[in-house]
């Protein structure tokens, strides 16, 4: 990136399932830092992601438990330990579509005063058929921001962004969406006992964060979260495709 260097930051907790597919999305976004902060996982991810000899990594361990499981915390150390310009947050079971580091490089070399990027994000489902859901899901934080800026991150659970003490909204002069590319989460492709063990885990260390930030965690383990949108049979490469029709709904849509 010419001029401006980017951090792609990982927080791994017990997520090894989901490494194979987000390392092959880091190798081809080709970041001038991977920074990986493990929080004590006990299934082999920091072991599996050493051994994907992934290009500029570094792991660098910290307990959830030593700071109460307060996730803010965990990513205000991880930032602190950052070396690019620009720190992009991409969680385990998400990756970047299309993982075109040209996008970003367009992005950041025009951000003038902006400090913070959103990416829209969607949730993939997997039943008899893939589906999408109907329309993007913008993340409510900041996925790409300027380490020097000064942003803080606020909350145990469901983190916001702060700079100078007020949060990165939408209303925010210095934050602002791309278009593309696109946060793809996979959120119940994992195998189920994994699922409901993260489930569990979620509840016990962030249930009461997580209802007090108005975004309370179901006590069951939810299978559907309403409507989706099937695919296309003859849809070959489905994401391509379908990610690029909704780029341009975004551009419209976007505020």
């Amino acid at each position: 990136m010419a001029g401006v260097s980017l951090t792609l930051l990982l927080t791994l907790l017990d997520d090894a399932f989901f490494l194979p597919e987000w390392c092959a999305c880091v190798r081809r976004l080709a970041p001038d830092e991977v920074l990986v902060v493990d929080g004590g996982s006990t299934d082999g991810g920091p072991e599996s992601l050493e051994a994907q000899d992934l290009p500029n990594l570094r792991l660098l361990r910290r307990p959830m438990q030593e700071i109460d499981w307060h996730y803010s915390r965990q990513l205000n150390f991880a930032a602190t330990h950052a070396r690019g310009d620009w720190v992009l947050l991409l969680d385990a079971d998400e990756i970047l579509w299309p993982p075109r580091r040209r996008l970003l490089t367009a992005a950041l070399a025009d951000a003038g005063r902006v400090v913070s990027f959103w990416l829209a994000r969607f949730h993939l489902w997997p039943d008899e058929r893939t589906r999408l859901d109907c329309d993007p899901r913008f993340d409510p934080q900041p996925r790409l921001w300027r380490r020097e800026a000064g942003i803080v991150w606020v909350r145990k659970a469901h983190n916001q962004q702060t700079l100078r003490g007020r949060i990165v909204g939408w209303e925010h002069p210095q934050a602002q969406l791309l278009a593309e590319p696109v946060l793809l989460h996979r959120k119940e492709l994992a195998p189920r006992p994994l699922r409901l063990a993260r489930h569990r885990r979620w509840r016990t260390h962030w249930g009461l964060a997580s209802a007090a930030a108005g975004l309370p965690i179901p006590e069951a383990l939810p299978e559907e979260f309403g409507p989706t949108r099937p695919l296309p049979a003859d849809v070959a490469n489905w994401r391509a495709r379908l990610m690029r029709g909704s780029a341009r709904e975004r551009r419209h849509a976007a505020p």
